[in-house]
């Protein structure tokens, strides 16, 4: 192999590396230049009093090129807009040096803006009560997460304020505040026991019948829309009757297989194996309310599993 062989991988190494160093100037070039023309356009729309459009620019050119002087534009065109909860936060960004120095004039009036902003802005002191798993939004976003308070800056005017929980309904508010109002807002949201709940009986045994005392019986599968409650519930064969006890929750869905007995054996006795299921479930209840897995089989028996899902 000839040397200038040997030469070629490093020389078209140093030609891409000197193509780069090229091309990161040229491209930040033209991004300072987009960034420029975007500012200057949303210096117009800010003296046209457009105000949507100048945040619009403002904040493309910020995010092209971090500048105190344009995140201080678009702290004015936010507050001119009504969104001044948005303002204050970027004036603080500003306060904190995270787009550069401000120019001195600038930098004295922030404090004399940050208070004015602080008066325009209400506040919503949320109460939420219910379950573990409540969450509270404001508008759609989520402010509060499980029982407790939360005071949440919001600006003048309407706002709706929800709390939803699983197995619950869901609580509204529409709350209207003005500058400088501090609203108290208070959500409990409590089971809701009204929903009914779905029950499917299964067996391995297809010529078994499936029974829920009281209601309806047949072949399996038995798949029945019920009120929440508990139910007794039997599977009957030539080989004998079991009988057994089940929650229906609202609102979810409880799978229970249920087998025949098979020949002689303790597990013939329906008081035992009614309180064995009963005891069982009544664990899977717990565990669901405790980590709200869904949809886990747990073994009851020898011969049947309970699932709990949505």
């Amino acid at each position: 192999m000839t040397r200038a062989r040997r030469n070629r991988p490093a020389a078209a190494a140093l030609l891409t590396a000197l193509c780069l160093a090229a091309a990161s100037p040229a491209s930040a070039q033209s991004a300072e230049r987009r960034a420029r023309a975007a500012f200057e356009e949303g210096n117009e729309a800010l003296a046209r009093s457009r105000f949507d459009e100048a945040v619009e620019m403002f904040s493309r050119s910020l995010g092209l090129l971090p500048r105190a002087a344009t995140a201080w534009n678009l702290v004015v065109s936010l507050r001119s807009t009504g969104r001044h909860v948005e303002a204050l936060s970027m004036l603080r960004r500003v306060d904190a040096g995270e787009f550069g120095d401000l120019a001195r004039p600038l930098r004295d009036a922030l404090p004399e803006l940050r208070d004015e902003l602080e008066g325009e802005i209400a506040h919503l002191e949320i109460l939420g009560r219910g379950p573990g798993d409540l969450e509270v939004r404001v508008d759609g976003v989520e402010v509060l997460r499980g029982p407790g308070e939360q005071t949440v800056p919001v600006d003048p005017g309407e706002h709706r304020v929800t709390a939803t929980a699983r197995d619950a309904s869901t609580v509204e508010q529409i709350v209207r505040v003005e500058s400088g109002d501090r609203r108290e807002v208070r959500l409990v949201v409590e089971a809701n026991d009204d929903r009914p709940g779905r029950l499917v009986l299964t067996s391995g045994d297809a010529e078994a019948t499936l029974e829920v005392v009281g209601v309806t019986e047949g072949p399996p599968p038995l798949d029945l829309e019920l009120d929440a409650g508990e139910y007794e519930v039997a599977v009957r064969a030539s080989s004998g009757r079991r009988t057994s006890t089940v929650t229906v929750p609202p609102g979810r869905t409880v799978r229970l297989s249920l087998e025949p007995p098979e020949g002689s054996s303790i597990w013939e006795s329906p008081w035992l194996w009614t309180g064995v299921a009963v005891a069982v479930l009544g664990g899977v209840a717990l565990a669901l309310g405790l980590t709200l897995r869904v949809n886990e089989p747990v073994q009851v028996n020898p011969y049947g599993v309970i699932v709990i899902g949505d």
